[in-house]
């Protein structure tokens, strides 16, 4: 009878420990880094200054907003409108749990909701047919991911990373495959020593506002008690500044993009249409500890959009119907996350 508990608790002390090797790369949401730390925990520097590394994430609720700024269309079939954006609203959701657990092979399953809306001011002012569409409509993501770990020979180790998500402003199963986007990347890499770790590999997704393949290369170095860098290169660059278990600091830059695909006649004469964007975002953030498992972090931050349209499906800028030229805005992102229990995290690391 006592069996079960010991193999129940063995079984989550080794996902609490896979969770914090596993990266987190998506086009949603804003990718975290945090997760990539595939550290050995016998190393001397671990037994003598037991540094207060993060404690994985199993789930977070975002709420964002990006302040007031102004837009331009342009369109050869309707002409160019200006408009002012009140506020861009973002909320997220994210979860992850364990699917296959071996002494080499890990998988971890992950779902997502996303849900986007722009409100427009004196919108009853702006004839424009896509600014009418987008106001106070809500843009929305489902997803589901898959993330996976393989230790190799020679301290070497293979990650996977696979998401497949419904994106639209009106999600339905009979138009299941323009919805759908897919995003997938591989990185193989090496621990060099104690504190650093470099990998290269290959990525496909929506990051850069339409569907795009481009190389990825990892580096990440532990460079004392309290400073982490880590780059995720092209996607983004993270600075950390440990200050203890209950707090943290960052600094971010990386580039975030999406695609919503727009059901049921969205402008007249196209009865589908995509909205991509994509942006580069700067970033600070202030992560404190509540109760435990609890966290609270701000995320203050400045948005530049790149690359913003519409277009038909499977069409790129070139053949956009509407090209949109954004201003630069800051946002400001709250976040409440759950991660693994104090006494649970200890008894995986051996402490």
């Amino acid at each position: 009878m006592v069996i079960k508990p010991i193999l129940r608790n063995s079984v989550f002390s080794i996902f609490i420990m896979i969770l914090s090797t596993l990266p987190s790369w998506s086009q949603q949401d804003e990718r975290d880094l945090e997760d990539l730390n595939i550290k050995k925990e016998d190393r001397p520097i671990k037994k003598i200054t037991h540094r207060d590394d993060p404690r994985p994430k199993i789930a977070e609720l975002q709420y964002e907003v990006l302040g007031t700024f102004s837009a331009t269309s342009e369109s050869d079939q309707f002409g160019a409108s200006r408009a002012d954006i009140d506020k861009d609203r973002r909320i997220k959701i994210k979860l992850k749990f364990p699917l296959v657990l071996k002494s080499k092979l890990n998988i971890i399953g992950g779902i997502g909701y996303r849900n986007e809306r722009f409100s427009f001011d004196n919108i009853e002012e702006t004839n424009y047919p896509i600014y009418q569409r987008l106001e106070n409509r809500s843009l929305k993501q489902v997803a589901v991911q898959i993330y996976l770990k393989k230790d190799l020979e020679n301290q070497k180790f293979l990650f996977g990373y696979f998401a497949n998500s419904l994106n639209s402003d009106e999600i339905q199963l009979d138009n299941f495959f323009n919805q759908l986007k897919t995003s997938l990347s591989v990185v193989m890499g090496k621990q060099r020593d104690e504190d650093t770790q470099i990998g290269f590999g290959i990525s496909f997704g929506f990051d850069f506002g339409r569907p795009r393949i481009y190389p990825l290369f990892i580096y990440n170095k532990r460079l004392d008690y309290h400073w982490d860098v880590q780059l995720l290169l092209p996607k983004e660059a993270k600075l950390r500044y440990t200050i203890s278990a209950k707090m943290h600091l960052l600094a971010k830059i990386g580039v975030s993009g999406t695609s919503y695909h727009l059901q049921d006649q969205p402008l007249e004469g196209f009865n589908k249409l995509e909205f991509r964007q994509s942006s580069i975002r700067f970033r600070l953030a202030l992560e404190r500890e509540i109760y435990d498992w609890l966290w609270f972090g701000i995320k203050p931050g400045y948005n530049l959009p790149i690359n913003l349209f519409i277009s038909e499906p499977k069409k790129s800028r070139k053949d956009s119907i509407i090209n949109i030229d954004a201003e630069a805005a800051p946002f400001i992102n709250l976040q409440l996350f759950a991660v693994v229990p104090k006494h649970l995290w200890k008894k995986a690391k051996g402490r």
